[in-house]
């Protein structure tokens, strides 16, 4: 395993983007990490 450090950056992302993150039991086994963001409009 790693410092967490990785997942910290990430999380920092996400919220800048005002998204979420979160995680789950993945049914193959371990854990996945989740992100759903808003989406923007086009801007031209």
């Amino acid at each position: 395993g790693g410092s967490g450090l990785g997942l910290s950056i990430v999380q920092n992302v996400v919220t800048w983007h005002e998204g979420k993150i979160w995680a789950e039991h993945s049914p193959l086994g371990g854990l996945a990490i989740c992100m759903e963001f808003p989406l923007m409009d086009k801007v031209d």
